[in-house]
């Protein structure tokens, strides 16, 4: 078990401090600081708490010691200043609507929702994004979960875990973009923690090489199908793609960045040993074009030709997207190292047999090899379209799928779960359709 202590260190300014018993009073004080600090026995994933874990009450009391050192107004300062370097990099002005900047949120938010204009909250909304990131992710720390860094619960929703499906990377779609690289940092100590636990469930599950990630994971880095011992559902517990996924974000990094040291030191191992896990992962489809099987398309099901209802077939399309985006990521890659080698020809003569983008009867792009309806049609998750958005394999040069992308999209339909609206905003904007895509962020406001 994982050991927690919370300290806690009143200062008040005169009156007088009692205790009696589990209470703690001030009285007739001018001001009270309080001071917060938590310490757990976590170590690291791959030690186990109890047996080599840290003293989480010397980790709290230090803490406690470093603030006292400094009075309130010069640890606000400290706060202020750490938290201004990152925040103040950005300025986004989409206008203003008139005395809107005097207005509280609630009260901007109820008069946009009668039909005032106020293109303001878009900013709000942003730098809100910003500072969510700003305050979850930094260097030296955890990366960003489902649930934050505080919550009132034991075992808060979906455990605070990373869901790698979608929600743990969409976190991080503004870290480069947003000017926010540091606090890419976390996920990709992440990364690197899911690619070692990683390799040891390729090699034991599957029998191959690189390494692989599943549906969901923790603080422990859990790489393996995740269900509660079998009784989860294939259409999430099976998904197995998460390692080409999240490794786009070193791609990211280095693609802003240019730091050719972080390319070489540290991504090109993750991207390659994903990229081999796919490499075995592949199989033909019986007529010279290579898929994914058994394959899902993260939770969503269909209808079976005799009206049966299903979520396990050949060839979803997030899955070919995905591997399609990795293998195109490390190509560049080598080009920047210098790399030329068997692996890489590999990677080039898979990537030519990867089974093309498919449009189905109702001119959407499909979400599987076969022209399959799903068992919803307005499902929250877009994952056919990761090759559209936050993939790059469905462009302009692409007019045929961009035009199923987006029959895709009216067919999902405009109402949607908050996360999912964050995810339609940017397909619509890789559309091209500015309108459509302030449609969503009109229901996400």
């Amino acid at each position: 078990l994982t050991a927690a202590e919370l300290h806690v260190r009143v200062l008040p300014e005169g009156g007088r401090l009692t205790t009696a018993g589990s209470t703690l009073a001030v009285e007739k004080a001018n001001a009270v600081t309080l001071l917060l600090s938590a310490g757990t026995s976590f170590n690291g994933f791959d030690r186990s708490p109890g047996r080599d874990g840290r003293d989480p009450a010397a980790a709290a009391a230090a803490a406690l010691v470093a603030a006292e050192r400094h009075a309130f107004p010069v640890l606000l300062e400290r706060h202020v200043q750490d938290h201004q370097a990152l925040f103040r990099r950005v300025d986004l002005d989409l206008g203003s609507a008139p005395g809107a900047a005097g207005q509280t949120t609630p009260a901007r938010l109820a008069a946009f929702y009668r039909g005032q204009p106020d293109p303001g909250l878009a900013t709000l909304l942003y730098q809100y994004g910003r500072y969510l990131l700003i305050a979850s992710s930094r260097p030296g720390g955890l990366p960003a979960n489902l649930q934050g860094i505080w919550n009132d619960s034991m075992r808060p929703p979906w455990s605070s875990n990373y869901t790698l499906n979608i929600n743990a990377e969409m976190n991080y779609w503004p870290a480069e973009v947003a000017n926010l690289a540091e606090c890419h940092e976390p996920f990709f100590g992440l990364v690197e923690r899911l690619a070692i636990n990683g390799a040891k469930t390729a090699a034991i599950n599957y029998g191959a090489r690189g390494w692989v990630a599943h549906h969901n994971s923790d603080l422990w880095a859990q790489t393996a199908p995740v269900g509660h011992y079998g009784e989860g559902d294939p259409v999430w517990a099976n998904w197995s793609m998460s390692a080409g996924w999240v490794c786009q974000h070193l791609w990211e990094h280095y693609a802003f960045g240019r730091d050719v040291a972080f390319l070489r030191q540290r991504a090109w191992p993750l991207m390659k040993g994903a990229a081999e896990f796919c490499l075995d992962w592949l199989v033909d489809d019986g007529q010279g074009r290579l898929v994914t099987s058994p394959s899902t398309s993260p939770e969503t099901g269909f209808h079976t030709p005799d009206g049966q209802r299903a979520s396990v077939a050949v060839g979803a399309t997030m899955d070919l997207a995905i591997i399609r985006d990795l293998f195109a990521n490390v190509r560049s890659a080598a080009a920047v190292l210098g790399i030329d080698d068997t692996f890489t020809r590999q990677v080039a003569a898979a990537e030519a047999k990867l089974l093309p983008y498919q449009v189905g009867q109702r001119g959407q792009l499909q979400e599987w090899a076969a022209d399959l309806v799903e068992t919803d049609v307005h499902h929250r998750h877009t994952s056919h379209l990761f090759g559209l958005y936050p993939g790059r394999s469905i462009t302009q040069d692409t007019p045929q799928f961009l035009a199923a992308a987006r029959r895709s999209l009216e067919l999902r339909g405009d109402e949607s779960t908050g996360w999912a609206l964050g995810w339609r905003i940017n397909l619509w904007a890789r559309l091209g359709d500015g309108d459509r895509a302030y449609v969503f962020v009109k229901n996400l406001l």
